[in-house]
């Protein structure tokens, strides 16, 4: 099955109306690995097949269609996309719909992200933070600092990372926060962003990470040190 589908792919255009033919009434495995051919080839003619698709019973094959929808690149497409990914009674289903947006890298999908950054799911949070991540607007910046202390430690993650990738200067008193987080994960990345930032005035709390911790966050926050000092610092 892996390899038909990559050769389907490689065809390219040539092979969407068969697929189409075939998946309307075949079996849930082959209607998920249809949407995702679909997806994977991008052409605008399996429109109408994905739009059904993401109406369809299985949870799995929605969701796929509803990444697919956005590889296509139809504009008119949006509106289907921002309706589930703000309607779905599923997390799962919201957040595959923000995937769909987010490649679609359409700058008036914006709005509907960043609304969905405040929503109750991590899973969609998730989403959210990494499709803003993609198409950038400075009125991302206070959402993203806002889940530096999310209660889901993926979230703060990408949000930590974000703050340094996107050289957010306003983010710097709270990555102090994360530099003492209960993830590793989080700690680690906490010490890229301070470094990106030049903060200074995250030296103590770089001191205090390397004085409680042993581990990659540490290391990470000796060599931040180095480069915001100058200095050599030894544990002790």
């Amino acid at each position: 099955r892996r390899k038909a589908a990559y050769t389907l792919i490689d065809l390219g255009e040539n092979s969407v109306k068969p697929i189409v033919q075939v998946i309307a009434d075949a079996p849930d495995t082959v209607r998920y690995i249809g949407a995702q051919i679909l997806g994977r080839i991008g052409s605008p003619s399996a429109s109408d097949m994905l739009l059904s698709l993401a109406h369809d019973p299985n949870p799995y094959v929605k969701n796929e269609a509803l990444r697919a929808i956005g590889k296509i690149h139809r504009p008119e497409l949006v509106d289907t996309l921002t309706h589930f990914s703000l309607h779905s009674k599923t997390a799962e289903s919201r957040a595959a719909a923000i995937e769909g947006l987010s490649s679609l890298r359409d700058p008036s999908t914006s709005s509907t992200i960043l609304a969905l950054m405040s929503d109750p799911s991590p899973l969609v949070r998730k989403a959210a933070l990494a499709a803003i991540g993609k198409q950038w607007t400075h009125l991302a910046i206070q959402h993203v600092i806002h889940l530096v202390t999310d209660t889901d430690e993926t979230v703060r993650y990408i949000a930590v990372q974000l703050c340094g990738v996107r050289g957010i200067k306003e983010a710097a008193q709270t990555l102090h926060t994360p530099l003492n987080d209960p993830s590793i994960h989080v700690r680690t990345e906490a010490t890229k962003s301070v470094k990106l930032l030049q903060d200074t005035t995250a030296i103590p709390h770089l001191i205090t990470l390397i004085k409680r911790f042993d581990g990659p966050d540490s290391e990470s926050a000796l060599k931040t040190l180095r480069d915001l000092t100058g200095n050599e610092y030894i544990v002790q």
